[in-house]
């Protein structure tokens, strides 16, 4: 009689033991999922942060051309202005 309580609390342990593996195995392997989606959002964010940067460089490169532009076209109508000067002398 004791020796078959012994017997159903061996294979009682055995089957939460098994669980238990299984619950391990199954934690192991989200954890390397989880670390694969941290290391793709890492990378997607190393990404990101490239293409701001290099946006940011060619806006700033933008905003000078634009200024350059703008000195020409000052320049062009004071010289516009000093033609019409002279033009009205002659």
């Amino acid at each position: 009689m004791e020796a078959a309580r012994v017997d159903d609390l061996g294979k009682g342990f055995a089957v939460v033991a098994e669980e238990i593996r299984k619950m391990a195995n199954e934690s192991e392997k989200s954890v390397k999922e989880i670390d694969n989606i941290l290391s793709e959002i890492k990378k997607s964010m190393l990404l990101i942060s490239e293409k701001v940067n290099n946006t940011a460089a060619l806006g700033e490169r933008q905003a000078a051309a634009t200024q350059e532009i703008s000195a020409s076209m000052e320049q062009l109508a004071s010289s516009a202005t000093e033609i019409e000067k002279v033009a009205e002398i002659i």
